[in-house]
């Protein structure tokens, strides 16, 4: 049998992820992570150790899901930046790289360091200053 619940005068229909969204609302208050835990598998039972409550162990395992794609993400997106970064760096040392007017080989070119950098710039605007 078939039961439209919009024909239901006065029916009052919420949302899964409303009520889904009121639990994680609840559950980010409680301040302990549940990280620390002791499992009874006869029992299947969860303890904190931290706070001491009880958990559900559902929602310990969900969590714990979340919490591993959560991390995973981040090690994906850490590892494509040093890809990026690995490039760039590449692209820099070429950079610093020219040939030379008198032998034709490739020399590597000496950037100056930040303290050298500095003291030019503050040598130059000095000298525009007319000190």
């Amino acid at each position: 049998m078939k039961v439209d619940l919009r024909d239901i005068a006065g029916a009052k229909v919420v949302s899964l992820a409303l009520v889904r969204k009121h639990v994680e609302d609840r559950v980010r208050k409680d301040a302990c992570t549940h990280l620390s835990i002791e499992i009874d598998p006869l029992l299947t039972h969860v303890h904190c150790t931290e706070c001491g409550k009880d958990v559900n162990a559902v929602e310990w395992i969900a969590t714990l899901v979340e919490h591993w794609e959560c991390v995973e993400r981040i090690g994906s997106r850490l590892k494509e930046q040093r890809e990026e970064l690995d490039m760039l760096a590449d692209a820099l040392e070429l950079q610093r790289r020219a040939r030379c007017q008198h032998c034709g080989e490739m020399t590597r070119v000496r950037l100056p360091s930040r303290a050298e950098s500095a003291r030019r710039l503050i040598h130059h605007q000095q000298q525009g200053d007319g000190k």
